[in-house]
């Protein structure tokens, strides 16, 4: 696999082992015990405009919108010292 590219001033990354933040994305935590979907993640990052999410933990899922207003969703499943490890949906 190969991973994402670096793009200056537009990066979901780790500031933190625990934290990400999008340096032009919107992205928030989703608290619900379930997986949300395109219009769940809309509705959220609707409510409360955030450029991070904090105290992540393996199996938190994140909610994201793109500058160019796709909206994503990021399954936690690692952390580590260097890295956060995730699997993500990018809805057209």
């Amino acid at each position: 696999m190969t991973e994402p590219r670096d793009v200056e001033g537009l990066n979901v990354w780790r500031i933190s082992p625990t934290r990400l933040y999008g340096d032009a994305y919107d992205v928030k935590e989703w608290l619900a015990d379930s997986l949300p979907e395109r219009a769940d993640c809309a509705g959220h990052l609707a409510a409360e405009v955030r450029r991070d999410a904090t105290n992540l933990v393996v199996g938190s899922k994140v909610c994201g919108r793109t500058p160019g207003g796709r909206i994503f969703r990021i399954e936690v499943l690692g952390l580590a010292d260097r890295t956060i490890t995730g699997h993500v949906v990018v809805w057209a």
